[in-house]
């Protein structure tokens, strides 16, 4: 580099760990270059060993978002100590995005690097199979897909899972088509539930607890009454479960907000059922087989065979669940997690209640009836910063609402105060001094302990990047800084990427970043 470039600009050599490279992402290019001097508190200067919190703010009064509040309105509090407001942004997702707009990540890996960063929002649209009416189920696909093409911006991202999908299966993308393929496929695996009754298994874990205990007494209404409970506490179990993973998957995917929009019917939360403890077997039942069809055998001596150990084991885990004290755990887990639930049952599209498991019998639910089995989707809502969207034959204005109430938030940025990295629990708090504003933010964090950090150290360092990939991680650096003129002067792709860049001149009469000048970005 000769002496006269060096003396026009501040020269940065860049050491970032692959694994880090996702971390360099500060905003999408629309998002900062749009803000002005005000917005910007000012240029982050990354410090060794010092641990950066990335908030996220959702400013609302009267239930309106707030859009004009200023790096003075706020103040951060970490486990009650005052920190110092490093950076400022306002994130206005673009609406109505185009289909031709929307591109999704190359690869899975891609997607979580993209889920992970703060200025896009993700949502996930969790289908769940059981409790919901045929009626709401067949009505709610066009309300839905139009609430996602107006809400999803071209950088944010949104995902599918039902009972059937693990955390693992779950892929995140941009593409509408893909949300109307898995409504299409929930459809008919509604459809086809509503012709069965409650005792008839539709899982090989239903189809094992009725082969156990469907002769259990030899009486045919306490035997059905047995495996209807037990499959009835199966699914609460299931959609608990499946909930529970969710919400961990994604507080270790990203520290920003998410947001599941929770598509179901009501349920009513199940205590525990002592009576169902008399029967079991303590002895053994005839071996209960599943054949190759998934019909069952009793007596058999095929090798899916079932012991009664095995059936009273089940028994007894469903049996002693108390499902209100489980909806209590879920929401502790996401608020934690900053994972907000937007519960959607549109039953009061329908006249009459039909349960997708009820045999197609309509039945007249009483008030009191339907405020308890709705009662859990409220509390998902009000507990988490959501919105239950219930009884009502107008989807298409709550859901406008929720867009709004989504469309813009505030991404604070501070350097902790304390360094120390002991892996406990740090509670984040932010207070506005606009009187009447209430906020919810990322409600704490939880940093790397010291064997995480040696863990970290000498785990195995991720293969080389792309080319686009370093390419990208660099526009990102520039972008910290938007009047900054970075020029790459040269790049090492190894396992460790060695960058020299160049931090332009002063623009617009504001003085050079010269506070950059030796960096060090690594992953700790």
């Amino acid at each position: 580099m000769n002496g006269r470039r060096s003396t026009r600009h501040s020269v940065l050599i860049v050491t970032i760990g692959l694994a880090a490279l996702a971390a360099l992402n500060p905003g999408r290019r629309d998002a900062v270059s749009a803000q002005t001097p005000q917005q910007q508190v000012r240029p982050p200067v990354f410090r060794a060993g010092a641990n950066f919190v990335y908030v996220d703010a959702y400013p609302r009064k009267d239930g309106r978002v707030v859009d004009n509040l200023t790096p003075e309105d706020f103040e951060i509090y970490e486990d009650g100590v005052r920190q110092t407001l490093e950076t400022f942004e306002i994130v206005r997702p673009p609406q109505q995005t185009s289909e031709v707009e929307r591109r999704d990540p190359g690869t899975s890996q891609e997607a979580d690097r993209q889920a992970a960063d703060p200025h896009r929002r993700l949502f996930v649209i969790y289908l769940n199979r059981y409790f919901l009416t045929m009626e709401a189920a067949r009505t709610m696909r066009e309300p839905l897909m139009t609430f996602l093409r107006r809400v999803i911006g071209p950088d944010d991202l949104f995902g599918v899972m039902t009972s059937q999908i693990t955390v693992a299966q779950l892929s995140f993308g941009r593409r509408m088509d893909v949300v109307e393929q898995a409504i299409d496929q929930y459809w008919r695996l509604v459809a086809r539930n509503f012709e069965e009754s409650d005792v008839t298994p539709t899982t090989p874990y239903e189809n094992m607890l009725y082969g156990c205990y469907i002769n259990r007494t030899g009486n045919p209404d306490i035997d059905k009454w047995i495996v209807t409970s037990l499959i009835k506490r199966s699914r609460l179990d299931d959609v608990f479960g499946g909930l529970e993973n969710l919400i961990r998957h994604l507080a270790a995917l990203r520290e920003a907000r998410s947001n599941i929009m929770f598509l179901s019917g009501g349920f009513t939360l199940a205590g525990q059922n002592d009576r169902l403890m008399q029967y079991l077997w303590r002895g053994g039942p005839p071996t209960i087989g599943v054949d190759p069809s998934g019909k069952l055998r009793v007596g058999s001596t095929q090798p899916n065979e079932v012991d009664a150990q095995a059936c009273d084991r089940e028994l007894m885990r469903l049996a002693t669940v108390d499902f209100k004290d489980r909806l209590d755990e879920t929401l502790e887990i996401a608020a934690r997690a900053h994972v907000a639930f937007y519960p959607i049952h549109p039953a009061g599209l329908s006249a009459y209640d039909v349960s997708v498991t009820s045999a197609g019998q309509r039945t007249t639910p009483t008030n009191a009836a339907v405020e308890q089995i709705l009662d859990p989707l409220r509390r998902l809502a009000l507990n988490t910063d959501g919105r239950a969207v219930l009884l009502t034959n107008d989807l298409d204005t709550p859901l406008r609402e929720i867009a709004a109430d989504l469309s813009l938030y505030y991404l604070l940025g501070y350097y902790s105060t304390n360094n120390k990295l002991d892996g406990k629990y740090r509670k984040i708090e932010v207070k506005l001094k606009q009187p009447g504003v209430d906020v919810v933010a990322r409600p704490g964090y939880q940093p790397p302990s010291e064997s995480d950090r040696r863990a970290a150290e000498g785990a195995t360092v991720a293969p080389p990047a792309r080319d686009g990939d370093v390419e990208a991680a660099l526009g990102r650096l520039g972008r910290i800084r938007p009047d900054a003129d970075v020029r790459v002067i040269a790049v090492n792709e190894t396992a460790v990427v060695r960058v020299a860049v160049e931090i332009g001149r002063a623009i617009a009469g504001r003085p050079p970043w010269s506070a950059g000048s030796q960096v060090s970005v690594s992953l700790v």
